[in-house]
């Protein structure tokens, strides 16, 4: 839905809530598209490995007690 840009400062309250409720608004200057005000995606958090990154240390290595030599370098 375009929506020019004073209409949209004038009624901002308003245009968020569309956007809440699933609307995508097409803010427009002068008839030309400036700006998009889209609903919230929800974030997903990548728990995966890091690009890039090699190697594997298993939980009792990482969470374990500190042998003598781990100590003595500490």
């Amino acid at each position: 839905m375009p929506l020019g840009i004073r209409e949209v400062k004038a009624k901002c309250p308003a245009v968020m809530e569309m956007a809440r409720d699933g609307q995508r608004i097409v803010v427009t200057k002068h008839g030309i598209p400036y700006a998009d005000v889209v609903p919230r995606q929800p974030h997903k958090r990548y728990t995966g490995p890091l690009p890039g990154i090699t190697g594997h240390i298993s939980l009792d290595d990482a969470i374990g007690p500190l042998d003598e030599e781990e100590q003595a370098r500490c």
